[in-house]
């Protein structure tokens, strides 16, 4: 492969990365998820508390808008829009539909850096999943949304919030995030409920 080839494949890739980087449009406060038009963002307050990722499990995660801090890392679910196929139809006109029986699920997510003053912390999509009352993990659609939370570094003390897209399928109930520290070796896991 020429030198061209190589400039022009790696120009493309950053123009898609970057097209991640959108605005989302504002979310509704207060509204309870029974209030809102299919489709719309459902919104969680941030509550301040930081519960620890051991005392959430499948069974019981923690409430929306509740930080669970596992490793160096404090995350929390704040919004969630379902469906989200609309969103990911207009974001980009290279997004696939979802797949017959499924839907997108779009979850804005806050993470909070607490390593040590001189280190750092890396958000890395991979260790998200959603899953729900079939059990099934479901990985992050590779679609380009607004917003996206992707591969990040941050230090000690800062704070960075983005959005994931998940495609489920529709009779899904009970979604939750799911945060693994390092998913192939299952050093903790985290269950965040979605608002």
């Amino acid at each position: 492969m020429s030198m061209l080839s190589v400039r022009a494949v790696i120009a493309i890739v950053v123009l898609f990365i970057s097209a991640c980087c959108c605005c989302v449009p504002p979310p509704s406060p207060g509204a309870s998820r029974a209030d809102l038009p299919h489709g719309t963002p459902a919104v969680a307050v941030l509550t301040g508390e930081v519960v620890s990722y051991d005392t959430t499990s499948y069974g019981d995660p923690a409430p929306a808008g509740t930080f669970v801090s596992i490793g160096t890392l404090a995350v929390a679910v704040t919004e969630s829009v379902r469906p989200a196929d609309s969103l990911v139809e207009t974001e980009n006109r290279f997004n696939a539909p979802a797949e017959p029986g499924n839907e997108y699920v779009m979850v804005n997510i806050s993470v909070e850096c607490h390593a040590d003053q001189s280190d750092t912390c890396n958000i890395n999509p991979v260790r998200f999943s959603l899953v729900g009352s079939q059990g099934i993990m479901y990985n992050d659609a590779l679609v380009v949304i607004p917003n996206c939370l992707y591969y990040h570094e941050m230090y000690s003390g800062s704070t960075l919030s983005g959005w994931m897209c998940f495609q489920v399928d529709r009779s899904e109930t009970g979604l939750m995030l799911v945060y693994e520290v390092v998913p192939t070796w299952g050093q903790g896991k985290a269950f965040l409920s979605l608002p």
